[in-house]
């Protein structure tokens, strides 16, 4: 089997101490974790709300629209805990799932090797801005950014690293929401209404899906082009504002 570590890292520094890289991680990671679940149910209040102006069916059972966002919040939350739990059932806006493994360096006493697994290309830049975490993956291809004696260095370094084996039989693993995500998400689902309104999705998105909507719900000779239905969609769209979610 050819050697394949595209998450591969380089700690060094307070990085290099298992005990210190959670405490390194974590406040970094919640950050971002937030801002993105923010994203993902900003995404659904306009959906729903558009949808509701418009007279077709909500996302979740109308009402008060603070009702309507406590159920998306909870449907959002449900969703993200899903795709942390199985890979299988990963959407792409809530995979807020995250994991460092841990190895020790073949050479040198003073770093240890790391294979992050991350859902969301924000969540792995983060781990990157770390102090003292750097890039250091491997694939079985010529490296268009390394002269080839670093490249084959890193081959050399990763193979006696994992030796033939499993990293994840090898190695720590340090997740961000660990075994039970549904505690630690308690502190994303309590959404701040501020960045729910800066977190909304531009007009493009919500009239892809308001056209989307209205091709499932009318049956006109243009049902199914969406893009027929998106000069109506855009003349449907109106503001929302923190009043809108309360």
């Amino acid at each position: 089997m050819s050697l394949h570590v595209p998450g591969g890292l380089l700690l060094t520094g307070r990085a290099a101490h298992p005990l210190a890289l959670p405490a390194l991680l974590k406040p970094v990671l919640l950050d971002v974790a937030d801002r993105l679940f923010h994203e993902a149910l900003a995404t659904r209040v306009a959906h729903h709300i558009d949808r509701v102006r418009l007279g077709l069916p909500g996302l979740v059972e109308q009402g008060r629209p603070a009702s309507a966002l406590g159920a998306l919040v909870r449907q959002t939350a449900v969703e993200t805990v899903a795709a942390i739990h199985d890979e299988h059932l990963r959407s792409q806006d809530v995979d807020l799932g995250v994991s460092v493994t841990i190895l020790a360096h073949p050479d040198r006493d003073d770093a240890l090797l790391g294979i992050i697994h991350a859902g969301r290309r924000e969540l792995r830049d983060a781990v990157l801005a770390v102090d003292g975490i750097d890039e250091y993956s491997y694939l079985a291809v010529e490296s268009p950014r390394l002269a080839a004696h670093e490249w084959q260095e890193r081959a050399r370094v990763w193979s006696h690293a994992l030796r033939d084996g499993r990293y994840a039989d090898l190695g720590w693993t340090w997740s961000l929401f660990g075994r039970y995500p549904e505690q630690t998400l308690r502190c994303l689902a309590a959404p701040d209404t501020n960045k729910l309104v800066a977190a909304l999705p531009g007009e493009q998105d919500r009239a892809r899906h308001l056209a989307g909507a209205l091709s499932t719900a009318q049956p006109t000779k243009d049902a199914n082009d969406v893009a027929a239905l998106l000069p109506t969609a855009y003349a449907a769209l109106a503001p929302i504002g923190a009043d809108d979610l309360t």
